[in-house]
């Protein structure tokens, strides 16, 4: 019997296993079977579809080295600007380096150390900051600090309003390059800790994207995107990293990672603790790779690193508050008790 018992609450535990870490283990079986460096099961994939509103234009993105192997169709098509809308873009566009990245108004301390390190070390630089929250309190917060502008964003198509999407870096990304000829995206939790930042060495000056970050140890473990990018190319984390070469590619593939962005299977990365994470920078790299304009680059300089910050230690004008408020309550308390006393005495009194 309890042989039998064991048994059962053995093979719950091994069901559960399956069950939560399906995606995984599917993903490591497809890895034993076609090699580390392989696109998986590519025989589902052929003759890539075309646009219904777009001729000639591909609505699955199909591999650099093979024309004819697609991934999955994504659920939206872009239609293609025209050369008045080109050029209008490029007038307003500055010829310049601008930082860019995404907050929210819960993030505005973290936000205020970073500007700080921002003015110190590069006085003139503008950074671009976009309001995930895309209301007028972040941008109230911050209107009178120079060289810092705040974006609300409103997503060039229409999403199903029960859809909420957590991540819209790429169409950030579009909108930071119509602007400045030359974007480096920050993370909100960093700070300069000098002026040797590598986008603006002479060799970098061309090149549009700069994507900086300091944390190593995340690692998306479970993806949605690698059936629609059938490429040979495995990403992996990387600290610092530029894409290069010529703007053109640079934004045909931020297209394919906004079509991925607006189809829900596709925009589904995940990290070894199950929550989600941004999918663009896995995938840019992922594609930049394969169109051979990424390069990677190492932060030799510590320029950039995570913010050693805490909450604000109480100042002269919040120990004076503090004061008040408890000699306040205290009187009132012992106010309270005397009156309570006094009618008590009163009673006893009468009796």
């Amino acid at each position: 019997m309890e042989t039998t018992i064991l048994k059962v609450i053995f093979s719950g535990f091994v069901f559960l296993y399956f069950y939560l870490y399906y995606e995984e283990i599917y993903e490591f079986a497809h890895l034993q079977a076609y090699g580390s460096n392989a696109w998986l099961d590519i025989s589902q994939f052929s003759n890539c579809p075309k646009c219904p509103d777009m001729k000639n234009k591909p609505n699955c993105y199909s591999n650099p080295s093979d024309s004819s192997l697609c991934g999955k169709c994504f659920e939206i098509c872009f239609p293609s600007k025209t050369p008045s809308q080109k050029e209008e873009e490029l007038a307003k566009k500055r010829n310049e380096l601008a930082f860019a990245l995404a907050a929210s108004y819960n993030e505005v301390n973290k936000l205020l150390v970073l500007v700080a390190s921002i003015h110190k070390y590069f006085p003139t630089t503008k950074l671009l900051i976009f309001d995930k929250d895309n209301s007028t309190l972040l941008q109230n917060q911050l209107i009178s600090i120079r060289n810092v502008e705040v974006i609300r964003f409103k997503l060039p198509v229409e999403i199903p309003a029960r859809r909420k999407m957590r991540f819209l870096t790429p169409f950030y990304l579009e909108e930071s390059l119509k602007r400045n000829s030359k974007i480096a995206w920050l993370s909100v939790d960093t700070e300069f800790q000098n002026d040797k930042y590598i986008g603006f060495s002479n060799n970098l000056r061309k090149h549009p994207v700069i994507y900086t970050s300091r944390d190593k140890t995340r690692k998306i473990t479970s993806s949605g995107y690698r059936q629609y990018f059938p490429t040979t190319t495995v990403s992996s984390n990387f600290p610092l990293s530029a894409i290069l070469k010529n703007d053109r590619t640079l934004e045909a593939i931020i297209k394919w990672i906004q079509k991925c962005a607006l189809t829900p299977a596709c925009w589904r990365c995940r990290n070894s603790k199950s929550e989600a994470e941004d999918c663009t920078w896995t995938i840019l790299r992922l594609l930049a790779t394969s169109e051979n304009i990424f390069r990677q680059l190492e932060d030799s300089t510590n320029t950039i690193e995570k913010q050693a910050w805490s909450p604000p230690e109480c100042d002269i004008y919040c120990t004076m508050y503090l004061l008040v408020v408890t000699f306040t309550i205290v009187v009132a308390v012992g106010a309270l008790a005397l009156l309570l006393l006094k009618r008590a005495t009163k009673k006893n009194h009468k009796n």
